[in-house]
């Protein structure tokens, strides 16, 4: 009997001997991801240290102003996002988000129809406020470029009759900064301009690949169309 338990009490031994230690199997996670997070710094350090070139249009960003300006005036925001060390409640759908320093929002594309989402409940008054403005900076090529901004109301959600493209719809260029600017009176029903503005969707790419860095995203008082038609294309 004494023998038949010493031999059950090595068979456990040695099977246990197959099986990784739970510390070790903890250890090892921790290096995987040690190890993800390092490729990713390494990726972002690689893509913010492209020089960028600024694409002139109708609005500028003033670093020292804090703020955008149309014909030398700046524009007052009803919401703005400067990404100053966190994605300020913007989500990804297929796509993957990362702070970058000193500001910014670094957005990789994962999948075939890409897009990030404001935060919801801006509340925003569309008849005040009728210009949004993207600006960012393109790190990596990717597919068709598409540029629309939604948005969503407490009426309806996110539709192609709820949403506009920029007044220049041209493809940003590697290590091209644009500023999009977005005429919401452009929507066709009146929609934005009679309506309290709940959230944003803004798509860059259509497919995977492409990369950028947001600068800064606002909701900006609307201004004459006379100001604008010039620089539509």
């Amino acid at each position: 009997m004494r023998a038949a338990f010493a031999a059950i009490a090595a068979l456990v031994a040695l099977t246990a001997c197959d099986e990784p230690a739970p510390g070790y199997v903890r250890r090892k996670h921790e290096i995987d991801a040690e190890k993800a997070r390092a490729a990713q710094a390494a990726q972002l350090a690689r893509e913010q240290a492209l020089p960028p070139r600024e694409r002139a249009g109708p609005v500028a960003w003033d670093e020292k102003a804090g703020a955008f300006f149309l014909d030398g005036k700046p524009l007052r925001a009803a919401r703005l996002w400067r990404f100053e060390g966190s994605a300020e409640g913007f989500t990804g759908q297929g796509a993957q988000l990362a702070p970058v320093a000193p500001a910014g929002l670094w957005v990789r594309n994962l999948d075939g129809d890409p897009a990030l989402r404001s935060p919801a409940g801006l509340d925003i008054d569309g008849a005040r406020y009728g210009l949004v403005i993207v600006r960012l900076t393109r790190t990596r090529p990717g597919g068709a470029w598409a540029g629309q901004v939604f948005y969503g109301t407490a009426a309806h959600g996110e539709s192609p009759s709820a949403m506009v493209g920029p007044l220049d719809p041209s493809d940003p260029q590697i290590k091209e900064t644009v500023t999009l600017v977005y005429d919401m009176a452009g929507v066709p029903s009146g929609d934005w301009a009679a309506s309290r503005i709940g959230h944003l969707r803004f798509d860059t790419d259509d497919a995977a690949g492409g990369a950028f860095i947001l600068r800064q995203i606002a909701v900006v008082e609307s201004s004459g169309p006379e100001r604008l038609a010039a620089f539509r294309r």
